[in-house]
């Protein structure tokens, strides 16, 4: 996607600088350092039924022993715009973790939506669904 520039330097770069530092000052983060297996921007298609094939990209996503945990970052204005479409955020990170299971055949053991526009976020832990064998 093209971004917009002012002499040749996105106009949003301290910005997103500033995103990215702050994001790896969070616990979130320190766990995902820590896992044995991490993946950033993961691209997927699951095909759900007959009828269904859901495509997407999971943020992150790493594995713990429990399980993988699946973290969707949303960049919402304002803590309360993130609020109010947190139900939407939140049933679009358990279809992906439903999938998830699915392709990899290992259990996800968390889900988080995380705003990014605070230093923990608003994250919301969901219960994710098992491995289906398949």
């Amino acid at each position: 996607q093209d971004r917009p520039v002012r002499g040749g330097k996105p106009i949003e770069l301290d910005l997103l600088l500033e995103l990215v530092g702050r994001l790896g000052r969070t616990r979130l983060w320190r766990r995902a350092e820590a896992a044995d297996l991490r993946l950033v921007e993961h691209p997927f298609m699951w095909r759900r039924d007959e009828e269904t094939i859901v495509e997407g990209v999971i943020d992150l996503a790493f594995r713990e022993s429990a399980g993988w945990v699946l973290v969707d970052w949303k960049t919402a204005a304002t803590r309360e715009a993130f609020e109010q479409r947190r139900p939407a955020y939140e049933a679009q990170i358990a279809l992906y973790a439903e999938a998830w299971a699915s392709i990899t055949g290992e259990t996800v053991a968390e889900t988080r939506v995380h705003h990014i526009g605070s230093e923990e976020g608003a994250a919301s832990s969901t219960s994710a669904p098992e491995a289906s064998g398949g």
